[in-house]
């Protein structure tokens, strides 16, 4: 189901308000209605720059793991 709003409209992308609302309206019909929900949070942590210099890039791990993939291959091969 997708659901389109407009401006004055936003208090229906609180979570508390499409329970309720299922939860009211659910009554009258015959199957069940989910609601789907995730959350994200965010946490800072401390960074020492000793910490950054050493961490890997993304090309870094993914170079990485190329190489893991094809040593794999590699000794399936032999076998």
């Amino acid at each position: 189901m997708s659901l389109f709003l407009k401006e004055e409209a936003y208090d229906y992308l609180e979570q508390d308000t499409l329970k309720d609302l299922i939860r009211k309206y659910s009554q009258f019909i015959n199957f069940n209605i989910y609601l789907w929900s995730s959350s994200t949070k965010t946490v800072e942590e401390p960074v020492d720059d000793d910490e950054e210099e050493e961490a890997p890039t993304k090309e870094e791990k993914k170079e990485d793991d190329d190489a893991a993939v094809e040593e794999e291959k590699e000794e399936q091969v032999k076998d």
